[in-house]
């Protein structure tokens, strides 16, 4: 019964987690297309900023926005759970 529990809890925290992942995707996806790279800088994870600057950062994003043109439209195609990589940091 205790494991049947955890599974129901441990199931509504990935739903939370699934509608944050795709919620923190669409804010990314937007902030591209209006070319708002300093906001995804802004909240990028500390871990991520240890490899790279950011105007690095901000450069590399305007040079490839450039070469994928303007945003016409935008679906989700797959939403995919992945474990916490607590070693990695992710």
């Amino acid at each position: 019964m205790f494991a049947g529990v955890v599974s129901l809890f441990s199931t509504a925290s990935h739903a939370d987690e699934r509608e944050d992942a795709i919620a923190a995707a669409k804010a990314v996806v937007t902030a591209l297309a209006e070319k708002k790279f300093a906001l995804i800088w802004d909240t990028a994870s500390d871990r991520y900023k240890m490899w790279v600057t950011r105007d690095m950062f901000i450069a590399a994003l305007t040079n490839a926005r450039r070469e994928i043109g303007r945003l016409t439209s935008s679906t989700l195609m797959l939403v995919r759970h992945n474990a916490p990589q607590l070693d990695d940091g992710y």
